[in-house]
């Protein structure tokens, strides 16, 4: 079938691909448009497309649609402004150009809906003099408060600000700074620093989705914001738990009444134990991550609804997982990361075993243990519910052996470079235990660049002894041998439907 006859609602699909302009096509796009002239057909369908968002990247020149937006006269069709500085030598000039091309006098942006801002320090200095220097440039000031003035007047609209990308010391995080401060009586949308919110007093009753990164050079907290309405709440490099009283407003409690989704990333240098604050309320909550949650913080103590949570993913450097305490209930999803060496101690012990043990309900379950953390005793463990093993630390063959046996759901198995090979511990293990190790595993991934002696025994071991292993990747070096291996004993794991080696390419 010819393109020319294909419905309007197909060919706008087609002609998607080749009319819309993002950040990362803008070398090649201009060479797509000749479909604007094929015919008046395609140009009718395809314009709205090419016009819909609105994007400047600015290399050794700029590269932009904005003047084929303004040609055409399209400007009141643009529904997002994307703005890329990635080298900005001279900010006046930066802000001067961006002022030409997205405040054309003769032609309204009534539409713009989101702007995203994304660059890069001006220059090679380190971050508290860059962010010294743009202030104190009165020039710079100036230009980005009446680019930001003019935006937030002539994008009536603009309610959704994303400058997660833009580095706070540099132009672009000055214009995201100023933008913050006029638009957040009317924001629905913020993701930035922490820095950029400095002169914000308070955030819009409709502010749905906040995502803050703290700036380490910084003491700014968040300015006022009714938690009633947020949606989706991200944080990272978290200082401390002051944040929770700052939302609470002096009060006593706090209720997140439609938060959905939480992801709060403590910096490390809040491991020191929080002071308390108020009471969390999250009746809606569905997403939790959280990492490196300090002792004692209000998080810990947070009502949550046992039907509503569906996914928690921790975090942990200490090997207690205290935000454990929080499942309760069917969750779809349940992840846990730890690097701490207390990993073989009772304590992590006892929470591991709450949380994937026989009351563990989870539809799908992970624990890895970094390269730092300890393999814990495997007569300690319990883990009958846990479906997916990643080990980074260091384990012996035969005390891995014993653990995946503790396992009767097992999945999935992946280990890291840190296996070592004992032949007289693991070939009395094997022999005192003929029987299959795991009878639920499907799939098992060995990431080694440099195999260390007697491995390949115990990979053919878990081929021999596990029946229903179906995916299993190991390292190039003895790819030959294994290879030749599950050839000649394909009776023994009748399930295998695909080997691959190499896995770090």
């Amino acid at each position: 079938m010819a393109l020319s006859a294909l419905p309007d609602d197909i060919l706008v699909l087609v002609l998607g691909y080749v009319a819309c302009l993002s950040e990362e096509n803008v070398a090649e796009w201009a060479g797509r448009l000749s479909c604007l002239w094929v015919c008046s057909r395609w140009r009718r369908l395809a314009l709205p497309l090419a016009a819909r968002r609105a994007v400047l990247v600015r290399g050794d020149a700029w590269t932009s649609n904005v003047p084929l937006i303004v040609g055409a006269s399209c400007a009141g069709r643009v529904r997002e402004v994307a703005v890329v500085v990635p080298r900005a030598a001279d900010p006046a000039q930066t802000l001067a150009d961006m002022a030409c091309m997205l405040l054309p006098g003769s032609q309204s942006w009534t539409r713009v809906r989101s702007l995203r801002i994304a660059g890069s320090r001006t220059q090679e200095i380190p971050a508290l003099q860059a962010r010294a220097s743009l202030a104190a440039e009165p020039a710079v000031s100036r230009a980005a408060d009446a680019l930001a003035g003019a935006m937030a007047s002539r994008w009536p609209r603009l309610q959704r600000l994303d400058a997660s990308a833009a580095d706070c010391d540099g132009v672009c995080g000055l214009l995201a700074q100023r933008l913050a401060t006029a638009l957040s009586p009317r924001l629905e949308l913020f993701a930035g620093h922490s820095t950029m919110l400095a002169h914000a007093a308070g955030m819009s009753s409709r502010l749905a989705s906040l995502s803050v990164d703290f700036d380490a050079h910084s003491n700014a907290l968040l300015p006022r914001i009714d938690a009633g309405a947020l949606r989706v709440l991200s944080l990272a490099a978290v200082p401390d738990d002051t944040i929770w009283t700052a939302l609470a407003r002096g009060a006593d409690s706090v209720r997140f009444c439609c938060l959905e989704r939480l992801r709060l990333a403590y910096s490390t240098r809040s491991g020191a134990p929080s002071a308390g604050g108020p009471q969390l309320h999250f009746p809606r909550l569905r997403k939790l991550v959280v990492k490196n949650c300090p002792a004692g913080s209000p998080l810990l103590s947070a009502r949550t609804s046992a039907g509503a949570l569906t996914y928690v993913s921790i975090t942990d450097d200490t090997g207690k997982l205290e935000p454990g305490r929080l499942v309760c209930g069917d969750v779809d999803a349940l992840e846990v990361t730890s690097y701490s060496h207390n990993t073989r101690g009772d304590e992590f012990c006892h929470i591991a075993n709450r949380l994937f043990g026989d009351k563990c309900r989870a539809k799908r379950s992970s624990l890895t243990l970094g390269f730092s953390a300890a393999v814990p005793d495997p007569e300690l463990v319990q883990w009958s519910r846990l479906g997916r093993l990643s080990l980074f630390a260091s384990v012996r063959s035969d005390t891995l052996l014993r653990l995946v046996a503790k396992m009767p759901r097992l999945v999935e198995l992946v280990l890291g470079e840190n296996v070592t090979h004992s032949q007289p511990e693991f070939d009395g293990l094997a022999a005192a235990h003929p029987a299959p190790i795991s009878t639920s595993m499907r799939a098992f991934y060995h990431y080694d660049t440099a195999p260390p002696p007697g491995i390949v025994d115990l990979l053919k071991h878990l081929l021999l002894r596990v029946p229903s292993m179906a995916e299993f990747a190991f390292a190039e070096k003895h790819a030959d041998e294994l290879f030749a291996f599950v050839r000649s004993s394909a009776p023994s794991h009748p399930h295998i439907l695909r080997v691959r080696y190499n896995l770090l390419q």
